[in-house]
């Protein structure tokens, strides 16, 4: 569930790509083909999962967790101090697996 009093902010994508750099590749043209934005530069690894921050229009939320059924949610400690920059406080979508 998104907030109602924002239309748009920043979620984290968990990608499950097992330190394949072509599926970040592929998400990172998937997300800006359906109009998000990326922070390439802000994503990290652990243990075969990629965290990719997306600055994005919450409506689009759905649309990215589609991609290899990859779960969002909020990333503060990837974004920085300032919580008024890291959008919504609630995860979207599931890893469906």
């Amino acid at each position: 569930m998104v907030p109602t009093d924002r239309t748009e902010g920043v979620l984290e994508v968990v990608l499950h790509n097992a330190g394949d750099e072509g599926v970040i590749d592929a998400f990172i043209e998937y997300a800006r083909r359906h109009g998000a934005s990326p922070i390439a530069d802000r994503r990290r690894s652990v243990k075969g999962l990629t965290f990719v921050p997306v600055r994005t229009d919450f409506a689009l939320a759905e649309q990215l967790a589609r991609f290899r059924q990859s779960p969002l949610r909020t990333s503060p400690q990837s974004l920085g101090p300032n919580p008024s920059s890291w959008g919504i406080k609630r995860r979207v979508g599931s890893c469906g697996r």
